[in-house]
């Protein structure tokens, strides 16, 4: 037993990190394969990459037209699907 909270609490993160490591391994997804969902559109994939176009474009900057564009541009995607 160490005297140590430090060292102590750094044992115990290992060993828990180690355990669900052990229980929960990462398990790499491909996101390009999109057989299995037949909902997907091509305009339904173009209507995201816009969104995602403009997400990087303006949206971080804080312009209000665009983020009122990424909104309506989400909604209609939201209501193809």
């Amino acid at each position: 037993m160490n005297s140590d909270v430090n060292v102590a609490y750094n044992n115990f993160t290992d060993i828990l990190q180690s355990g669900f490591d052990q229980c929960f391994p990462l398990k790499r997804l491909s996101r390009r394969k999109a057989n299995d969902k037949v909902w997907i559109t091509k305009a339904l994939i173009k209507s995201s990459k816009v969104k995602a176009r403009l997400y990087k474009n303006g949206f971080q900057l804080g312009d209000f037209v665009v983020k009122q564009n990424i909104k309506i541009t989400k909604k209609n995607i939201q209501e193809s699907c």
